[in-house]
């Protein structure tokens, strides 16, 4: 089973979970259907080495990227923004999800990996 997208470009955003760049992509959370926008600065698959650092040493939250050198930087390795419209055409896209409920909460199922970063 598969969303019908609302465009061409909805149907390719939604083609490109997990990869490097932008991607649309559902999920289901407490009962919640909606679809998120994600920016990947490289692909999920590969991630570059984080380093482990003790965290009483750091002093913000974000994940850290160990170089070579062993300077340490920290990455952002996804942003995640919800969306009520298509970015593309404008569709508000509870239309889409209460279309296919079904077809969504399966979508959501297959894409689950892409939240435990």
């Amino acid at each position: 089973m598969k969303i019908r997208p609302c465009c061409e470009a909805f149907e390719n955003l939604m083609s490109y979970a997990g990869e490097k760049g932008m991607a649309i992509v559902p999920r289901v959370r407490d009962g919640h259907r909606q679809f998120y926008i994600q920016a990947r600065p490289f692909e999920r698959s590969s991630v570059a080495t984080l380093s482990a650092i003790d965290p009483t040493t750091i002093t913000n939250k974000w994940q850290v990227l160990e170089a070579a050198s062993g300077q340490i930087a920290p990455f952002v390795t996804v942003l995640t923004l919800p969306l009520k419209c298509c970015p593309s055409c404008g569709n508000i896209l509870q239309f889409i999800i209460d279309n296919d409920i079904e077809a969504f909460d399966e979508t959501a199922k297959d894409t689950a990996y892409l939240w435990r970063e």
